[in-house]
């Protein structure tokens, strides 16, 4: 498995300096922005990352690009390879 996302363990007698730097970065959010979670499972990095190519390549990706309903400079992205499945 393979999945883009990113996820932040956080010591429990430091939760309120994470608090803090959390909504240092909310307000850095613009009025009427929310933050929305996603992700995409892979079986693996490199069938990710041949799906990764094609979809960059596909021409239909610069037209969905052109209408992103959201600022894609300000996203945050991250890969991360699976070590426990307990689905």
């Amino acid at each position: 498995m393979y999945v883009d996302g990113f996820v932040a363990a956080v010591p429990a007698e430091k939760k309120e300096a994470y608090r803090k730097v959390a909504a240092e970065g909310a307000a850095m959010l613009k009025e009427g922005e929310v933050v929305v979670f996603s992700w995409i499972e892979y079986p693996n990095k490199a069938v990710r990352d041949a799906v990764q190519k094609r979809m960059m390549s596909d021409p239909r990706m610069e037209a969905l690009g052109a209408d992103m309903p959201f600022d894609g400079a300000r996203m945050i992205v991250g890969g991360f390879e699976g070590h426990l499945d307990e689905s």
